[in-house]
């Protein structure tokens, strides 16, 4: 039976600190900034002689970075409500966060979904129905379906910060009665305990 000396067990401590460390540590991303927003491939970042391409556009290249690339003045500002998208902030690209500003009509309804990352809300007007008033934040874990409701007579805002770059967002109607091809009619009044007639209707609600 091999024996440990007492000299030894600093080091085997500090090994064992030193596992436990890296792995409670989140990954670092690729690269410290790659700037997103140029179509011009001669203006790009360039690997290896390579345009950086990511997400659509070319990376833009950082020597041509200006502090407007990292600001937005528009998470105060109501949205349209009818843009599901909204302006970017090219700044963010590749740095493992997004941010979103959601804006609530009365009795507004974000519907039930799931993001593929975890999300934190923060209440800035009016209250929903998760028992938020301003300033109140709440955590969604990842994969958790979700929703919020405006319950107020007036507009509500609030601001999500998701842990990825690209968190996606399955509304879960949509891809339960919306799908393409659609879903079995046979399957879903099964899991639906639902007649099927019903379950044709709300398909014919959500497929385009």
């Amino acid at each position: 039976m091999e024996m440990i000396r007492a000299a030894d067990l600093p080091c085997i401590s500090l090994f064992a600190v030193s596992s436990y460390v890296a792995y409670a540590i989140d990954p670092n991303q690729l690269q410290d900034c790659s700037i997103n927003g140029t179509k011009d491939p001669q203006s790009a970042c360039h690997f290896r002689g390579n345009a950086t391409f990511v997400h659509g556009l070319f990376c833009k290249d950082p020597m041509g970075a200006t502090p407007e690339d990292s600001l937005l003045q528009r998470l105060h500002m109501a949205g349209n409500m009818a843009n599901k998208v909204g302006p970017s902030l090219p700044g963010l690209n590749t740095l493992g966060i997004s941010i979103a500003h959601i804006d609530f009509a009365p009795n507004g309804l974000n519907p039930p979904h799931t993001p593929r990352a975890m999300e934190v809300l923060i209440l800035t007007q009016v209250s929903l129905l998760i028992l938020l008033n301003p300033g109140d934040v709440f955590v969604f874990p990842q994969g958790l379906i979700h929703f919020q409701l405006n319950v107020g007579n007036t507009p509500a805002a609030a601001i999500a910060a998701l842990s990825s770059q690209n968190p996606g967002i399955v509304t879960v109607v949509n891809a339960v009665f919306g799908s393409n091809p659609p879903m079995s009619v046979d399957v879903l009044t099964r899991a639906f305990r639902a007649y099927d007639n019903v379950i044709k209707f709300l398909q014919t609600q959500f497929q385009m």
